[in-house]
């Protein structure tokens, strides 16, 4: 029996390894989504026709009220404690991040795409995290962004999401790392000038968490002040979640 002792620890190793694997892989999440109008084709030129700068980009707020059901490209990674899913046709955003253990979403999954005019461009959804640079609500936060996801030897497994922007050349990119027996989704972040001219610009991650009317921020902190455009949407009362 001894021959078999190698090969029988050989088979354990192996099985283990395979166990902690983190599985990443590329699918489809169908959501009920508010279409939008066609864009206007000619893109504002922004000194005489906007206080954004958005040339040589359309605007998108030709919302409308249909809904239909959209099968969206959808990233997941998975291991045994979260299962997360990243959406590269709205942005990149992590749409999802659910802990397995108790069921409960990290961030809110909203269950439907509806579009509010927020965003440089016009169009924007609230759910997960969105990936904001070199300005707020960008360019490309409910647009196609580049993505590729891949296995690790370590056993982590990874999806990244980027873009570079047609207004200044600026690239960002997110690449999401998930390890076997981590309860941590990590990070990482990259931001690039590619050119040799300065650009004004700031990283912002946006994320968006279900609140109720007793809901309260708790966090250790010295001093606070409001944001305009904070209060703005609190006196509007904008609302961009729906219940299915």
């Amino acid at each position: 029996m001894m021959p078999l002792r190698p090969l029988a620890a050989f088979l354990f190793l192996s099985f283990s390894v395979a166990a902690a694997q983190v599985h990443v892989w590329q699918g489809t999440l169908t959501l009920p989504t508010y279409e939008e109008g066609a864009p206007d084709p000619n893109p504002p030129f922004d000194q005489y026709a906007n206080t954004r700068f958005n040339y040589p980009y359309t605007l998108r707020d030709n919302l409308t009220d249909r809904r239909v059901d959209h099968s969206w490209r959808a990233l997941f990674l998975e291991n045994e404690y979260l299962k997360c899913s990243v959406l590269p046709d709205i942005g990149g955003h992590l749409y999802s991040c659910t802990d397995k253990i108790s069921g409960k979403p990290m961030f809110y999954e909203n269950p439907s795409i509806k579009k509010a005019d927020i965003s440089y461009r016009g169009a924007w959804a609230a759910f997960g995290i969105e990936f904001n640079f070199p300005v707020s609500h960008n360019w490309v936060s409910l647009s196609p962004v580049d993505f590729a996801f891949s296995q690790k030897d370590d056993g982590s497994s990874s999806v990244q999401v980027g873009n570079i922007d047609r207004v200044y050349g600026m690239q960002w990119s997110v690449e999401l790392v998930l390890r076997p027996h981590s309860t941590v989704l990590e990070e990482k972040v990259t931001l690039n000038n590619r050119s040799d001219v300065r650009h004004r610009f700031y990283w912002w991650n946006n994320a968006g968490i279900q609140v109720w009317d007793d809901s309260r921020i708790q966090y250790p902190m010295q001093a606070n002040g409001s944001d305009r455009h904070a209060e703005l949407i609190r006196r509007q009362r904008i609302i961009t979640t729906e219940k299915p």
